[in-house]
């Protein structure tokens, strides 16, 4: 995404880094956002396949042909990107933005680095091409995750709250 909180500049960095490693001849890197296709580097922008504003069709299709699924945002909410890519059976690699906390739990069911750090990302998108069997632990348990959360369920625990708190504040007026 563009807006700087969103880490781009990082995942330009990672990719960077990425096409210039050994496994530059063995990766397909698959970028998607709202920034236009001039404005990418281009030391990268003709090595990678880019999706400027997705369709929801188009989005399943990328998630569903990604092993490796990278989020590189400074600052996030309830960020649902990683949760649709564990749902597609991606490994995810996240920055410690915050929203993910809620539900990403390092090294269980996906990989944290510290926010700005492009070579954190980029070492565990190494250390995940090195390492098969963790990609499949990954993607399992991220799987696994993904299918706690729905919007019905979001609803159906903020009904729940809602209520909980209007029978509290009852009881204590």
């Amino acid at each position: 995404r563009s807006g700087e909180s969103k880490g781009s500049k990082y995942a330009f960095e990672t990719i960077e880094k990425l096409l210039h490693s050994d496994f530059k001849n063995r990766i397909k890197i698959i970028a998607f956002g709202d920034i236009k296709k001039e404005e990418i580097p281009n030391t990268i922008s003709s090595h990678i396949s880019y999706y400027y504003l997705p369709s929801r069709k188009q989005l399943l299709n990328i998630y569903n042909k990604s092993k490796i699924f990278v989020l590189p945002s400074i600052v996030e909410g309830m960020s649902l990107p990683p949760l649709e890519a564990m749902a597609c059976g991606s490994a995810v690699i996240v920055t410690d933005n915050g929203g993910v906390n809620e539900y990403i739990k390092d090294k269980v069911n996906g990989l944290i680095c510290p926010i700005r750090d492009s070579e954190c990302l980029f070492q565990k998108v190494i250390y995940l091409l090195n390492t098969l069997e963790m990609i499949k632990k990954l993607s399992k348990n991220g799987s696994l995750t993904a299918k706690k959360f729905s919007y019905e369920k979001m609803c159906n625990n903020f009904v729940e709250l809602m209520n909980h708190e209007l029978k509290t504040a009852k009881t204590e007026v």
